[in-house]
């Protein structure tokens, strides 16, 4: 103990001496280092610090306890991914794998605007969906981490979700994104194609601005040439079709304990209107 120490010191003629403990439990190891003045006989200092149970982080661990020790400056962020059991996954506090899912359930809602918005709120006979331009919408991330090293980790995701069915209406779509997600506090940016299955008709706008499918025009003028163009809409009567776009979503993940408490925004752009939603989610760390 410390009068062997003092004595070794006397010996060796060191002004100081240094020893040290770790002790393992099932959680957490605690690091102690006590520095001890040879010619006084006495205990100078001791610092005592708590770490997670990451015994291949233990130069990381010494390293900051004797910087602590010294009044030496000490990485903050280091010291948090290896003390805090509410951080985010990383190398450092989850070293068993470099690559983490956090799957879990999506839920939220979007809004329509431009004229996307309006054909929802047009009645069924006239080609709309007779609904409102904001509708609920659940689904589920599946999520692989391919990247995950100091404050970043990047991510590919897949998102099928199912709209509309707070109106009577069955609108899926699945989403394939490419992320950047911070470790240190949870910002995460995404970006990709998404891809919804809808109803799409030809049809033309007439000199009232009234909306009609192409073949009510031979049916009311037979043999007359239809002056007006013809485009391809939103319509609630047309024919099923896959519609492309590219997703922009941005969130950020708030942790309660080990659950974590995914929080996005995001935006489609269009010609025909923008879609605009926000989602909420939940997952457990996985240290499996």
């Amino acid at each position: 103990g410390k009068i062997c120490l003092t004595e070794i010191g006397e010996i060796i003629k060191s002004d100081k001496m240094l020893s040290g403990s770790i002790e393992k439990y099932p959680k957490s190891i605690i690091y102690t280092l006590r520095l001890i003045d040879v010619k006084s006989k006495s205990i100078e200092k001791t610092t005592v610090i708590e770490f997670l149970n990451l015994p291949e982080e233990l130069q990381s661990l010494t390293a900051i306890v004797v910087q602590t020790m010294f009044g030496k400056s000490v990485d903050q962020n280091l010291l948090a991914k290896l003390t805090k059991i509410d951080g985010f996954d990383n190398t450092s506090n989850n070293p068993d794998k470099n690559r983490l899912r956090l799957d879990g359930p999506r839920l939220g809602f979007v809004g329509f605007t431009g004229n996307t918005g309006k054909i929802l709120m047009e009645s069924k006979s006239s080609g709309g969906y007779g609904g409102y331009p904001l509708m609920f919408q659940f689904g589920y991330q599946f999520e692989k981490q391919y990247l995950n090293e100091g404050n970043i980790q990047a991510l590919f995701e897949f998102l099928p979700m199912i709209t509309g069915l707070d109106q009577g209406l069955f609108i899926p779509s699945f989403s394939l994104l490419h992320g950047l997600r911070s470790n240190v506090n949870g910002w995460e940016f995404a970006l990709g194609p998404t891809i919804n299955i809808i109803t799409k008709a030809y049809g033309y706008y007439d000199s009232n601005g009234d909306w009609r499918r192409e073949g009510e025009w031979s049916k009311d003028n037979a043999g007359i040439a239809n002056p007006y163009e013809i485009i391809e809409r939103l319509d609630s009567r047309g024919n099923v079709k896959l519609n492309s776009g590219f997703i922009l979503a941005f969130g950020r993940t708030f942790k309660s304990g080990k659950l974590n408490l995914p929080v996005n925004a995001y935006v489609v752009p269009a010609k025909s209107g923008f879609r605009v939603g926000v989602s909420l989610g939940f997952n457990a760390k996985n240290h499996n």
